[in-house]
């Protein structure tokens, strides 16, 4: 073999290091220079020399309060993810509860926390209902990334196993686990952020300390450097998270440039294209009535079992006489579905600008690493900090317009789609990547011929994260 010039490798890396420097330089210079100019007296942003000056004169306030949140996450992530992967497992092994457990694990999502903090307070004491709100933020994403993961294992290794007599218990040991793990890891960095925030919304509701009520009396009192400086260390748990979690993944799986990705996107269902028409439409009415029954019948059970107050627990009934049985129901109906369409559209140019931006990161992070290591904390800056503290910033920027907007909507399906994607790509398989570097292929060519293909499951999977969000 050849040994590797040492001196040449650190020439080689000395231009991406320099360039990482220059664009992070850059980048803190315009922030200070914006916070400093345009944007001062805004209470809008906070230069970075006043959050740090901040975050020294306040360092026993903000340690004791970070340890609060950190403890919160670690515990939210654990119990999130042991819970999707769970699921996940069961599906795959008995596909035909795939459904119900995906609808009842989207309807969870789906809801806002701000709904689900008062429940949780009830049945619950208060740390612990902090810990679930950071689980169910996290156990959603996770559930699509292994189950991506544990659905594309290479079928000539699965046709191996039942050749030799082993059953769906020995496919799934000797093959689907391993070939989900880098699917999973890529989950598991989407959640190391996700588990911050929900920790730090939780505390909104209540909590005696962390950083989600420095937030809120910041917020209260227009302490912008307070806020910012909020940031500055979620962000940070956050980066800590997903470098740890980034690390454990490339330990653990050398061999994934090797590995067959099969291109398999989570259906949620079994096959059945050729059946006939009749079939079709029937199957397809009996997976609708399947999924209203596990969440409206679910959201009922859970309300009786659970023996919620009737005056903030409303079950489907009540919902459905509020909307056509109550004496105003009529104006009750024009008061909630009068701003649907606008609310549609609003989601839907959200979901496509936050999608499309994370495909378009993903590829300039893929094609110069050196822009991704500066700037990936700005993308687990969005995803870490509630939407509640950015919000004033890019209506002050953009003013309340439609594009402010789409900003706030196209953050939150943003950092699922870049992270799946750059993941997905870069485990585009070695020999592939070979043949089109040895008929002298651009690096463009290999990108779209090999690596954007390859990383469509993993686009469809951030799409279906994402469309909740949004």
């Amino acid at each position: 073999k050849r040994r590797s010039d040492p001196v040449a490798a650190s020439r080689r890396g000395l231009p991406e290091a320099l360039e990482t420097a220059l664009i992070l330089g850059a980048l803190m210079l315009g922030w200070e220079l914006l916070a400093r100019t345009v944007l001062a007296g805004a209470y809008a942003l906070a230069a970075p020399s006043d959050i740090l000056a901040q975050l020294f004169e306040d360092r026993s306030l903000y340690l004791a309060n970070v340890g609060t949140t950190l403890w919160t996450a670690v515990q939210g992530f654990a119990l999130g993810n042991v819970l999707a992967v769970a699921a996940a497992l069961l599906i795959v092994q008995v596909p035909m509860l795939e459904r119900p457990v995906f609808s009842a694990a989207l309807a969870i999502y789906s809801l806002p926390i701000i709904a689900l903090a008062p429940i949780l307070m009830v049945l619950l004491d208060r740390e612990a209902a902090m810990v679930a709100l950071s689980a169910l933020a996290v156990t959603f994403t996770t559930l699509i990334s292994a189950s991506l993961g544990l659905r594309s294992a290479d079928p000539a290794a699965l046709n191996v196993i039942h050749v030799l007599g082993g059953g769906s218990l020995q496919k799934l040991l000797r093959v689907r686990i391993h070939a989900a793990i880098p699917s999973l890891f890529a989950g598991l960095r989407v959640a190391a952020p996700a588990a911050v925030l929900g920790a730090t919304v939780g505390e909104f509701m209540g909590a005696e300390r962390g950083l989600g009520v420095l937030i809120v009396n910041a917020l209260a009192s227009l302490e912008t450097v307070q806020v910012w400086t909020v940031a500055l260390l979620a962000t940070t748990l956050s980066s800590g998270g997903y470098l740890i979690i980034g690390w454990l993944g490339r330990a653990l799986t050398p061999w994934v440039g090797d590995l067959p990705v099969v291109q398999t996107a989570v259906t949620g269902g079994t096959g059945g294209a050729h059946a006939p028409h009749g079939r079709h439409t029937a199957r397809f009415l009996g997976v609708v009535a399947l999924n209203l029954g596990v969440v409206f019948g679910g959201w009922a059970l859970f309300i009786a079992l659970a023996d919620l107050n009737a005056f903030f627990a409303k079950g489907p009934a009540d919902v459905w006489a509020f909307l056509f049985q109550a004496p105003d129901a009529a104006t009750n109906r024009a008061l909630v579905f009068g701003g649907l369409p606008t609310t549609l559209g609003n989601a839907a140019l959200g979901f496509v600008a936050g999608m499309a931006a994370g495909v378009a990161a993903a590829v300039v992070f893929v094609l110069r690493p050196s822009v991704e290591r500066a700037l990936m904390p700005v993308a687990i800056t969005l995803r870490s900090i509630p939407i509640l503290a950015t919000t004033p910033l890019v209506i002050l920027l953009l003013g309340r317009t439609l594009t402010a907007t789409t900003v706030i909507v196209a953050i939150l399906s943003f950092f699922p789609t870049l992270i799946n994607m750059v993941v997905a790509m870069r485990l585009t398989r070695r020999p592939v990547v070979e043949v089109f570097r040895v008929c002298n292929a651009s690096r463009w060519a290999i990108l779209w011929h090999a690596e954007l293909p390859s990383a469509l499951p993993a686009l469809m999977a951030s799409a279906r994260i994402a469309v909740p969000s949004s």
